[in-house]
């Protein structure tokens, strides 16, 4: 074999070798970097958790206090219902005084409601 050809089957085994190597050096670093998508993902995904959980914490407290309103609501309600069977029942002279408050709490009735409808409205 001659000497050329012998430093052409060299400089193809380096070149070869090279091209290996780099093949090799790309190949570690997608792996790498693959490894650190999936890390990050893995981390993203435990984050959601977390905030699916408070987001269940939340809407079991919400739904607690608006369940609260709508009970006093209810109660005010009821109340008024009874007061209007009074005021039906009443004298005129009573009609008068029991008609002011009853004015008054249908307002305050009124108010109540359009205040807790608002954690309905999107």
């Amino acid at each position: 074999m001659s000497a050329l050809n012998r430093l052409s089957i060299d400089a193809f085994e380096i070149f070869t070798t090279f091209i290996a190597y780099q093949i090799l050096s790309v190949m570690d670093d997608q792996k790498a970097k693959e490894e650190k998508i999936q890390a990050k993902l893995k981390e993203y995904y435990a984050k959601l958790q977390e905030l699916e959980g408070k987001a269940k914490e939340l809407r079991a407290e919400m739904e607690l206090k608006i369940d609260a309103e709508i009970k006093e609501l209810k109660e005010k309600n009821t109340k008024l219902y009874d007061t209007f069977q009074d005021l039906k029942s009443s004298s005129s002279s009573a009609f008068v005084d029991i008609r002011d408050g009853f004015d008054k709490a249908t307002s305050a009735l009124h108010e109540a409601i359009k205040k807790a409808s608002h954690h309905f409205k999107a």
